[in-house]
């Protein structure tokens, strides 16, 4: 497959060429540095005025003079900086064919081309998609399955910093939808809350370095900010505001906010919270000037690049908004509307641009995007790009200089400085102080120290320090019987001594506290239910099935089941058993050290896993797999995160799970019943509680759970799961007529029912006398005794006493109630 249309390549080569021999030639003739010394102001005159005929007999000369004329001009007025066409990609699918409505570009960190396409016509070749490319221009098979893309008319797209494409396209002829795809364009995340009714002009979406979303709609003139989850976080330019009329949106490495305000000829800044930077552009034709710009893109150094459409050009200006040059965005004809639409660049500053333009009818728009390069304006340059050049100088004009970085608000105490190839904010403070951005102090930084349940390294008397109030314990851990010390000279820091089994704690580090169990063992009356015998003080390996490869257990118990029978630890069996887990877990490191993963069953550590790596962003998980002779209950399953560790802007060692699979049965840790305390929300941090997260960002667990979702509701709710006798249970609004087949719901007490999903005042409780569930005619011969026996003591028509009234209207509700619930 081909994606650099080559006759078309080999037409442009050609022209290029024509193009420089003209160049030269007319140089060679017109320009006043080649005149001969002898002619004079005389000659020059002449060479002059023979020169003004030949413009004004243009019309009525031969094509290649007119073609020579116009090089003349070119020449005259070319800027230091020049840029060529060096690649032109077509659509993969149809070699001589251009793009079908295509209506966004976006290029990721290794270079490569993704195209939205918006094809939305029937015939077979031309099908909305997204289509990608490598750096050299060759389409990517891999992955991008259209047809599982489920896309319609994809309108804009853009990269985070992980390489997960965003894309806005239509959800139905209504509606708008945001998606988020990762890097082999498997589906990661569909924001459909985010629906966006009765527009279809949302043109442009960005993503800045903390993966907030920004999106721009051009039908209500408005830009939203959305943070990474898809929450609104505010409306950051609202109808009639500077900057309300643009038509592209672009943010910078700085998360500097760009608008392309077509309607005004400016470009806006802003901040990423919305506050306003600067407004640069006139309307007019100089170089300096703007028409209609539709679209932009800014470079590592702070160089903007525009498209203006007005006249199919791309200009550059540098971070103050200096002219330093433009380039036409090549057409095969001259159509005006044939005008560059979008514009990306990638890390070597390379501009790429898409064009469109109408052909045959109004319903096809084909499209070419083009890359270019910049020209050395020498023939033997300092340098190519900045790696060329030191860390703190960047490669202007082949050239290494001391680039000028943007003009943006920064706290008193901070500067910007050119490190690493980058504009940096970097804090402006005395040696060991650090720049407090709220108070705009310099300030002596706090020790940083390690909380509750982290692991610290005190290798080479590198000792780090505890939070106040924790202290240093060893990291040792049991298993089994014995205590298993790593020999890395690791520690944790606890709250030992508090009486409280608390983070990183153990029977083994802090016994104090996390005593080993010496409770009654819970297989003893299961045993004795089963017919079994039950021993205190024995060994269970000679009575377990299997118990030829039994270990030596925590603690004493047995159960024996008689002549060839055997004790599985939950019933007397009659031949082995067994149990098998796997664990399906990725981490991420810090400090060149993965996560350590333990397995609990019924609270105690029975496998310890380290350096657990993989990668949970391309959802690439190891298995991790635990056998036991005998039964293991999902309910028992935790599975623990020890040794976390975050460095600030560097590096976040965290444990993925993304389920764990017990006896073929699949338990997803994304689970609204699993219960985890380490994963962050932003109520309570990493804090307890159902989070539906397969991520622990803290030390922490997960601990599963066979439980519905309706059974969690209902313990959440203060109710309890039980079984009732008949079909109608406690649930709201059944009255007679139940049928009598047992049922497992939710009892909400009295005076409340349940609704499905929670425990709500229950307005016709008061009528059920027997407390049966069930209402009925006991309840109305109950009501009857008590009422004769003056042994009422329910108000019901809530008069605060009770009379014949209280009958009257007891036997009518009941009436009216028996008759709506046999209906």
């Amino acid at each position: 497959m081909v994606s650099i249309h080559t006759a078309h390549k080999l037409r442009l080569h050609k022209i290029k060429s024509r193009k420089k021999a003209n160049s030269q030639e007319f140089q060679s003739i017109f320009h006043r540095d080649r005149l001969p010394a002898t002619v004079g102001m005389f000659g020059f005159l002449i060479a002059f005025s023979l020169f003004s005929l030949q413009l004004a007999l243009v019309p009525f000369m031969p094509a290649s003079l007119v073609d020579k004329a116009r090089q003349l001009e070119v020449f005259e007025q070319a800027p230091e900086e020049t840029y060529e066409i060096k690649q032109i990609i077509y659509d993969s699918g149809h070699l001589n064919v251009e793009f079908i409505k295509p209506t966004d570009i976006a290029i990721d960190s290794k270079n490569n081309l993704y195209v939205a396409i918006c094809a939305h016509t029937s015939e077979d070749n031309y099908i909305d998609k997204i289509e990608k490319f490598d750096d050299q221009g060759s389409y990517i098979e891999e992955g991008w399955n259209q047809q599982s893309l489920e896309l319609s008319c994809p309108r804009s797209i853009a990269l985070d910093q992980s390489d997960n494409l965003f894309v806005i396209d239509s959800k139905d002829n209504l509606t708008l939808r945001l998606r988020k795809f990762n890097q082999d364009g498997v589906l990661q995340t569909d924001f459909s809350e985010l629906t966006f009714a009765n527009t279809n002009n949302i043109n442009s979406i960005a993503i800045d370095s903390h993966n907030n979303i920004y999106l721009l709609d051009t039908s209500i003139k408005q830009l939203t900010k959305y943070d990474q989850n898809g929450n609104e976080i505010g409306i950051l330019i609202h109808e009639n505001d500077t900057g309300s009329s643009s038509s592209d949106l672009f943010i910078d490495n700085n998360n500097i906010l760009y608008l392309a305000d077509s309607a005004n000829s400016k470009i806006h800044t802003f901040t990423s919270e919305g506050t306003p930077i600067a407004h640069y552009g006139e309307y007019g034709f100089e170089n300096g000037n703007l028409i209609s710009p539709v679209t932009m893109a800014v470079d590592s150094l702070g160089n903007m690049y525009v498209g203006d459409s007005a006249k199919r050009t791309i200009k550059k200006f540098s971070p103050n908004f200096e002219f330093i040059t433009s380039f036409n965005y090549e057409t095969f004809n001259q159509d005006p509307s044939y005008a560059p639409f979008e514009i990306d660049l990638n890390d070597q500053n390379a501009v790429f641009v898409m064009g469109t333009e109408y052909y045959d009818d109004v319903l096809y728009r084909r499209g070419v995007i083009q890359k270019f390069e910049k020209e050395p304006t020498i023939e033997e340059v300092e340098c190519q790009v900045d790696n060329d050049c030191s860390d703190d100088k960047a490669c202007i004009d082949g050239t290494c200089e001391l680039p000028v970085c943007p003009t943006v608000p920064l706290a008193a105490c901070q500067e910007y400085q050119y490190q690493n190839h980058n504009c940096q904010i970097v804090d402006n403070c005395p040696e060991g102080q650090s720049c407090n951005t709220d108070t705009e102090l310099c300030e002596i930084p706090s020790e940083p120290c390690l909380g509750e349940g982290e692991t610290g390294n005190g290798i080479d008397g590198d000792i780090q320090q505890c939070c106040n109030g924790l202290q240093h314990i060893d990291s040792s851990f049991p298993e089994g019987l014995d205590c298993i010390a790593p020999d890395n000279g690791s520690f944790i820091c606890a709250n030992c001594g508090d009486g409280v089994c608390g983070l990183g704690e153990n029977s083994c580090n802090c016994p104090n506290d996390c005593p080993a169990s010496i409770e009654v063992n819970p297989e003893k009356e299961p045993c004795l239910e089963a017919g079994g015998t039950w021993y205190d003080d024995q060994n269970p390996c000679p009575y377990l099935c299997g118990g030829d490869v039994c270990t030596a257990q925590e603690q004493l118990g047995a159960c024996s089941c008689g002549d060839n029978m055997c004790w599985d630890g939950v019933s007397c069996q009659t031949e082995l058993t067994s149990s098998t887990l796997t664990i399906y877990a990725a981490g991420t490191k810090a400090e060149n050290v993965y996560p350590t993963m333990q397995l609990k069953i019924k609270d105690k550590v029975v496998k310890t896993f380290t350096n657990v790596q993989g990668n949970p962003s391309q959802r690439q998980f190891n298995t991790y797999t635990y056998e036991q002779v005998g039964p293991i209950s999902i309910n028992d399953i935790q599975i623990v995160f020890t040794n976390d560790r975050y460095i600030e802007g560097k590096e976040d060692r965290n444990l993925t799970v993304d389920k764990v699979v017990l006896n073929g049965v699949t338990y997803e840790t994304e689970s609204p019943v699993v219960y985890s305390q380490g994963s962050w929300s932003s109520d309570n941090q990493c804090g307890p509680g159902y989070k539906k997260s397969e991520r622990l960002a803290c030390n922490g667990y997960f601990k599963y759970s066979d439980m519905s979702a309706e059974q969690l509701a209902c313990q959440t709710e203060g109710g309890t799961w039980q079984q009732f006798s008949n079909q109608c249970a406690d649930i709201c609004g059944m009255g007679s007529n139940c049928l009598s087949t047992p049922k497992l719901s939710c009892d909400c007490g009295a005076n409340a029912c349940w609704s499905g999903t929670a425990c709500v005042a229950n307005t016709i409780s008061q009528f059920d006398l027997d407390q049966d569930y069930d209402i009925d005619q006991d309840d109305y011969t109950l009501f009857i005794q008590k009422f004769v026996s003056k042994d009422l003591t329910i108000d019901f028509n809530g008069d605060n006493k009770i009379t014949i009234s209280d009958y009257y209207y007891f036997r009518q509700a009941y009436l009216d109630f028996m008759k709506g619930s046999n209906n």
